[in-house]
């Protein structure tokens, strides 16, 4: 039986994803006359028909019908947004919320977003973090066999950038008398000074930098080549920990800017939260968390979405398997931008969710699929004895490099 899967109804019909999430809601309790076909636990997908299509047609004309003004706000974001972020990055997140009614959760790093993480690993004494130092302590010795042969290794941290995910891996490595050196990739400037705060006392100065990057686009080649090239002998490890390739909204374009940036001897660890094959295991561990709430809410304060206007909502987006957090609008929105002197207005009906935070747990076949899609070789797999947590050692696939020699 042919269906669609709800991103595909949001790009046919010209909706957005959270609209399709919501009609598939409504037609579950009978609210509206789609026909749905069910396409797992709790998961369901709409039938493809014309009485459907004539349903999704109908279904968008009334959410385009005359907004009342009682119940129409225009909002302006706070002037400090416009001092936070660039002109690219201001495109970035008025682009992602017209598209896909999202805030890229890589932006609640930013100012004061970035001591709100700090917190969050500081503080908050979630269980999970504790599970991962473990998962890396446990792992350390034989990560550290494919180190031996290297005088000296050049420890790359990316992610959301406080650098405290790395410590097991500094302590460990100083304890094996390894020369380290150190590079932490930051998103923001705040994050960068919190990297430094956190980890400098640990290296000598000339052996410590911080840069601000963005992991999503940016290739950081340059560092790795220059990095071998000051150390002959040594080795660049990139640490890409603490769940943070589970934010990421194009993993595999990530995975190949890393792999692009790799050559021999240089190695990536990767950490994320684990599920199961057919289940998206939950826990509403970080939610409940007030470091982790104040982390979430900086981004809709920052643009002046008041807290009156929305119910937040947890939920699990079934097609794309990812953990969301939404503020599912109670009126309907325009919010007015300035950039480079232009008013830029993106505009949500009542109901429509606003993703604030996404989340994506990778399933072992799942996280081999990424890898091995983007042209890496798992050297080391492994998971937490609970099974909520899963590491990969990995390395650029060594037939890449062949296959590249052998056609010069």
């Amino acid at each position: 039986m042919n269906v669609y899967k709800n991103s595909e109804v949001s790009k046919k019909f010209g909706v957005s994803p959270s609209t399709v999430t919501l009609w598939v809601q409504n037609a579950i309790q009978g609210k509206n006359n789609l026909e749905l076909v069910e396409a797992g636990i709790n998961r369901y997908n709409i039938k493809m028909s014309l009485n459907n299509q004539n349903e999704i047609l109908k279904l968008k004309k009334q959410g385009l019908k005359y907004r009342p003004s009682i119940n129409h706000m225009l909002i302006r974001p706070d002037p400090k947004l416009y001092e936070i972020f660039s002109d690219s990055q201001l495109v970035e997140i008025v682009t992602d919320l017209e598209e896909d009614k999202k805030i890229p959760s890589k932006f609640s790093c930013f100012d004061e977003g970035a001591q709100y993480w700090n917190d969050v690993v500081l503080k908050s004494k979630l269980s999970y973090i504790e599970l991962e130092d473990e998962l890396l302590k446990i792992n350390l010795p034989l990560i550290n066999q494919k180190l031996k042969k290297f005088s000296q290794v050049n420890i790359i941290d990316i992610g959301f950038g406080n650098g405290l995910p790395c410590l097991p891996v500094i302590k460990y490595l100083k304890e094996q008398k390894k020369k380290l050196t150190y590079t932490g990739f930051a998103q923001s400037e705040r994050s960068q000074k919190i990297m430094s705060e956190n980890l400098k006392q640990y290296f000598d100065p000339e052996g410590f930098q911080t840069k601000v990057a963005d992991i999503d686009y940016d290739v950081i080649r340059n560092t790795l080549f220059m990095n071998k090239a000051k150390s002959p002998n040594s080795c660049n490890l990139i640490l890409f920990l603490f769940d943070s390739i589970g934010s990421v909204i194009d993993r595999q374009r990530v995975l190949l800017n890393l792999k692009d940036s790799m050559a021999r001897g240089d190695y990536l660890v990767i950490i994320n939260a684990l599920r199961g094959e057919t289940e998206y295991i939950t826990t509403g561990e970080n939610f409940d968390n007030p470091e982790f709430k104040k982390l979430i809410n900086w981004m809709p304060t920052i643009l002046n979405i008041k807290p009156e206007y929305y119910d937040k909502v947890d939920l699990i987006d079934a097609d794309n398997q990812e953990r969301l957090v939404n503020l599912r609008l109670n009126r309907d929105l325009d919010i007015e931008f300035m950039i480079n002197g232009r008013a830029k207005v993106v505009s949500f009906l009542s109901n429509e969710d606003i993703t604030i935070w996404h989340y994506y747990s990778h399933s072992i076949s799942s996280l081999r699929k990424d890898l091995i899609n983007t042209g890496f070789f798992q050297i080391l797999e492994s998971v937490c004895e609970d099974y909520s947590e899963i590491l990969s050692f990995c390395e650029v696939n060594p037939l890449l490099f062949n296959a590249h020699f052998n056609n010069k």
